[in-house]
């Protein structure tokens, strides 16, 4: 749901019952803060002096927006194959349709921006250049168009047609010059049938290098799907912004993004979505699964900044839900629900380049959730969220 706050005074006040600033600091009961112009310009434990219009969320953990940091717009998150196959193969406007779908059912979960990860006609970033003003300022949508991968790789459901032979390097540069972020496809998928599976490379190391530099000196970030040692330590080293999924990447890769800087999206909801279902080889799902969440505790202790993302659109995987139950599988791995909940605001927000959202602090943007009950209630209280949006209106 979305309340969006007409105010015709220069500050408002909310009273919160339990408040999660996003950026990991322990919960707040009996929290208020300010709301000025549009921005928060302060958060305190007694209410502020003055004859201010008050918004009551006493009965409410109050927190910033999520960041879904992994989504593919374009797709419903359908168990049948049928509608799947023809969501890949929709055109923009039957794909219109489910992309504003999706943007609906993540904010009735409190989610209030995205990073797409690409689809085979760049529907979702043409839905955000030509559409999203039916959604501003609430919903925000950073988009790769589509996922880049090498000729007889994995990628075409999220890439379309693969790169040329002649000259893959530069076409991806070129591509960095219309969009938000540039997705590369450096791994094939993680196996659900063979236990550690690893593929090789798809990029050579000196063209990630290359490409993470090239993109890097216009402002466009470089996220990669990577999976096993090799392909993760090639992007690491080159210097890109994320690896996306990073199944069985290992223990010193996981070092390496901590030293580096470089966020993880982990993306465990898609693998626990399978063993929901009757796939045959369940056994290896839930060691996959187990073997992540180690690799996530040991993300945690070692100090690399993870990012939540869901995967949503995948089969099992729907948009809203899907980050509910990630930040599950989080705290299944050792973070508190702070912790989570930085994972899946604040952290999410600057891998975005969102920086006014994902923080309730003095400067940040007045977008947030409210979710029934104490904080012992989330994540699942966020499945009927509201999410405000303060604005300014004329008098």
């Amino acid at each position: 749901m979305l309340c969006r706050i007409p105010t015709t005074s220069d500050t408002t006040v909310v009273k919160a019952g339990w408040l999660l600033d996003g950026l990991g600091g322990p919960a707040l009961q009996n929290a208020w803060f300010t709301v000025c112009r549009g921005k928060i310009s302060m958060v305190a434990d007694n209410r502020p002096p003055g004859d201010y219009q008050t918004i009551d969320l006493s009965d409410y953990t109050v927190l910033p927006g999520l960041v879904d940091s992994h989504v593919h717009l374009f797709m419903s998150g359908s168990r049948d194959r049928n509608i799947h196959r023809s969501q890949i193969n929709a055109c923009f406007d039957d794909a219109k349709e489910v992309i504003s779908d999706n943007i609906g059912q993540h904010l009735a979960h409190g989610t209030v921006a995205v990073r797409d990860g690409g689809d085979p006609m760049s529907h979702a970033l043409r839905y955000k250049k030509e559409l999203m003003e039916c959604h501003a300022p609430v919903f925000k949508i950073r988009a790769a168009g589509k996922g880049w991968y090498k000729r007889g790789r994995y990628g075409r459901i999220v890439g379309g047609d693969p790169l040329p032979d002649d000259d893959p390097v530069d076409t991806v540069i070129q591509w960095a010059k219309s969009v938000d972020h540039v997705k590369l496809i450096n791994s094939g998928l993680n196996s659900i049938n063979e236990f550690g599976r690893q593929t090789p490379p798809q990029f050579a190391p000196d063209e990630l290098a290359y490409i993470v530099k090239e993109t890097g000196s216009m402002g466009v970030k470089v996220m990669v799907h990577a999976n096993g040692k090799k392909p993760v330590r090639d992007a690491v080293e080159a210097g890109a912004a994320s690896v996306e999924h990073g199944y069985f990447m290992g223990k010193d890769n996981l070092l390496r993004m901590a030293d580096s800087g470089v966020f993880w999206v982990p993306t465990v909801v898609p693998m626990s979505a399978y063993a929901d279902s009757s796939h045959d080889r369940k056994d290896v799902v839930l060691r996959t699964i187990d073997h992540q969440l180690e690799q996530i505790a040991f993300a945690r202790q070692a100090g690399v900044t993870v990012a939540a993302g869901t995967d949503a659109g995948s089969p099992g995987v729907s948009h809203g839900d899907g980050m509910i139950r990630e930040i599950e599988l989080l705290m299944s791995a050792g973070f508190s629900i702070e912790q989570a909940i930085q994972c899946a605001t604040s952290n999410g927000a600057r891998l975005a380049g969102l920086d006014g959202l994902g923080k309730l602090a003095a400067g940040a943007e007045a977008v947030w959730v409210a979710a029934k009950g104490g904080v012992s209630d989330l994540p699942a209280s966020l499945r009927s969220a509201v999410v405000y949006c303060c604005a300014r209106i004329d008098a």
